[in-house]
């Protein structure tokens, strides 16, 4: 990685291992006005007097626009197609009304402590109330599913929710807050961890045991599960991961071979049973062809072209032919060509799928609520029509489906894993149907006869399950978009492509906050998530795992994460390569921006290390708890925010006062011109808010963007020295 900086300390170029290079450019104030990737395309940012970013320029030269109002919080968003959104902010800066693109309203209030207490909608989706404990945890929540209630231990850990069906889960921890049993009505699953709190075993209700094993440096290296499969990992001298197998008593029954490039892309796979994969990349590490070569289900070749933005404009496949693709300045999917069939779409104003018409005979609609949630899909073939429909809690996460009047509920826990993860899948009656135990992965299902498991690849995709014997009951390939090439056997399974839940009502994967098609390799609806102005590819609002889904995962439906299988989040090598990293928590997924080069996070969505180290200077922070939820405690301050932070124009440095908590010095400090207090989070990466008294702690902010750090929140009685 060569990284080079003009006089003033700003990086101009940056050029990785693989030889490409993306230069930035900033106007006379600092601000970044341009990016140049590494194939010469050109994302351009434009800002007002004061500083506000006004146009955003993508590479296709589609324009977006930002208004803001007088105290320069952004007041609208208008669209290259011309769709307009509004937001109202109250005079301490809580957001109070939202009209969306559609025109639907959607109005918030809060408490004397500026906690949001309300939100209601104008399309009749029902509101939402909220109260809290006296120390800010989410106490009940009522909705149109009824109440929902939350109790917490004198540590604010969550001990139980309970649902509005009166269905219960619940925790218990140890002294280290890791969990040590979850409890929902069919039974307790129990965690043990070992002494660098790394999840040691796993008990299922049927007192199952999952076993793991670590290297010396935090990387998985075997699994034990209680059926006698094993799987074993290896890695190289980076940490990456480079050969996973599964072995049952007769030997491998699944291998994997993997062979990296310099960057740590997957470019080459070779299974136990002959079948071999090999990927090719542009510049972008957009995934541009795959080669298979299956003696089984034969051998076939894809490969896919983009516009300047990643837009797939051809998919040209050996066997079936060349699709082709048109879009509009929304960079919304309009047509799909494949020989003499031709797929239409349309889309409300929001940019939600609306309705697919395939060669004007099969007709599916979409149906979607002013929180943006798809609530229901109705298809059309040769004269009949079935109906599905779906709900969701308040965190919008689905928690049943109703096709034609069967409803099967789900009941969740999004308190122990990075995600939201079914535990129960059950009737109205509150019969259990099937439920599920999680480790580092998926383990099992039991249908209440069977417990079958899951054995998965690199990117953890089901590829095996295997009974209580051993033996392998169904076998699944994909390509690399996960559509499923090749089934064997027979399974109640809908766990498939990276571990996650494909739904046949929509032909594809619900990946929590949005719903992804497979075939298109897009999303249904527009990314919550606004992305980073460094990286243009993350501004793109359907694209699934920033075209490169061999290396790269996206479970929340918002952040394209590294593969998690890649040790020490993709090893040093890569991550020095960047300049943003994205880190999974224990309260969200955030970015720490312009990490020094040789800083390795070996916690992003990992399964394969619990540990931040810096080159040459050993381990920093440790994982605490099930699946790398960490609380980091040296992120320095990059340079570039020394002189002040970009999401807070007008910034200044200011003289610090407030300790490191555990030592360390004092916590970087800067002031606006109203005397507002910015103190830097060295955990987090992030800057927390105060007023000019040091007091009304307002949460933490993205010190790049100045929006609030996902699952942050004001802490009234948090106070420091002015």
């Amino acid at each position: 990685m060569t990284t080079t900086y003009d006089p003033l300390g700003r990086v101009i170029a940056e050029t990785d291992l693989a030889g490409n290079t993306t230069n930035y450019e900033y106007d006379a104030l600092g601000r970044l006005t341009a990016v140049i990737d590494a194939l010469n395309q050109r994302t351009e940012y434009k800002y007002d007097l004061v500083g506000n970013l006004i146009e955003q320029k993508d590479a296709n030269g589609n324009i977006t626009k930002f208004e803001y109002d007088s105290l320069r919080r952004l007041k609208a968003t208008i669209l290259p197609g011309g769709q307009r959104n509004e937001t109202i902010h109250d005079k301490i800066g809580n957001l109070i009304k939202v009209t969306d693109f559609n025109g639907a309203v959607t109005t918030y209030k809060y408490n004397e402590r500026n906690w949001l207490t309300e939100k209601s909608f104008s399309d009749g989706t029902a509101t939402e109330t909220f109260t809290y404990t006296l120390t800010g945890e989410l106490a009940t929540v009522i909705d149109n599913r009824g109440i929902t209630n939350y109790v917490y231990d004198e540590r604010d850990r969550l001990i139980s929710r309970t649902e509005p069906d009166n269905r219960t889960i619940s925790y218990t921890y140890d002294k280290a807050s890791n969990i040590l049993t979850l409890t929902v009505p069919s039974g307790t699953t129990t965690y043990t961890y070992d002494v660098l709190n790394r999840l040691d075993t796993v008990k299922d209700a049927d007192n199952g045991v999952t076993d793991y094993d670590y290297d010396a440096v935090g990387n998985l290296i075997k699994t034990v599960f209680p059926n006698g499969v094993i799987e074993n990992q290896q890695y190289d001298l980076l940490n990456r991961l480079t050969y996973l197998e599964n072995r049952n008593s007769t030997g491998i029954i699944s291998s994997y071979t993997y062979t990296l490039d310099a960057m740590g892309n997957r470019v080459k796979v070779v299974e136990n049973d002959g079948r071999t994969v090999e990927y090719t990349y542009d510049n972008l590490y957009r995934l541009t062809q795959e080669k298979i070569t299956d003696t089984v289900a034969g051998n076939k070749t894809i490969t896919y072209s983009f516009d300047a933005v990643g837009n797939r404009l051809e998919k040209v496949d050996s066997v079936a032919g060349k699709t082709t693709y048109n879009y509009d300045k929304n960079d919304r999917l309009l047509k799909e060509i494949l020989g003499g069939n031709i797929t239409q779409y349309q889309y409300d104003d929001k940019g939600n799928l609306l309705a697919k018409v395939e060669n004007g005979a099969t007709t599916t609609n979409y149906e979607w609520n002013a929180k943006g949630e798809l609530t229901a899909v109705e298809v059309t073939e040769n004269g009949e029509t079935g109906r599905i429909e779906f709900e969701y809690d308040h965190n919008g996460i689905r928690v049943a489906i109703n096709v034609d009047g069967e409803v099967t509920r789900f009941l969740i826990d999004n308190n122990q894993q990075q995600y939201a993860q079914v535990i129960e899948e059950y009737q109205t009656n509150g019969t259990v149907n099937t439920t599920y135990t999680h480790g580092w992965d998926l383990i099992s299902q039991d249908d209440g006869a069977n417990r079958i498991y899951y054995q998965v690849d690199g990117l953890g995709s089901t590829r095996l399950m295997t009974g209580n014997n051993g033996s392998v009951i169904v076998e699944y390939d994909y390509d690399a978009y996960g559509n499923l090439t090749r089934k064997v056997g027979d399974a109640e399974n809908n766990y498939l492509f990276a571990g996650e839940q494909f739904d046949e009502a929509v032909d594809g994967y619900y990946l929590r906050a949005r719903y992804y098609d497979p075939n298109t390799g897009r999303f249904a609806s527009v990314d919550p998530f606004e992305g980073f102005n460094n990286q243009p590819i993350t501004l793109h609002d359907y694209l699934y795992a920033g075209v490169n889904p061999v290396n790269a995962i996206d479970p929340s439906g918002e952040v394209a994460l590294i593969d998690y299988r890649f040790a020490l989040a993709a090893s040093i090598a890569l991550l020095s390569t960047v300049k943003t990293a994205t880190l999974t928590s224990n309260v969200g997924t955030f970015s720490i921006r312009s990490i020094p080069v040789g800083i390795a996070i070996s916690c992003v969505f990992l399964k394969t290390a619990s540990a931040l180290y810096l080159a040459n200077q050993g381990l920093l922070s440790e994982s605490s708890a099930l699946g790398c939820g960490f609380i980091l405690n040296n992120i320095p301050v990059p340079p570039e925010y020394k002189g002040g932070l970009p999401g807070f124009p007008g910034t200044e440095p200011a003289k610090p006062k407030t300790p490191v908590q555990g030592g360390g010095g004092l916590r970087p400090r800067w002031k606006d011109k109203k005397g507002r207090i910015y103190e830097w989070d060295s955990q987090h990466g992030t800057v927390e808010g105060y007023d000019k008294r040091g007091k009304n702690h307002k949460g933490d902010f993205d010190p790049e963007t100045g929006k609030q750090r996902p699952g942050s929140k004001p802490k009234p009685n948090r106070e420091v020295e002015p």
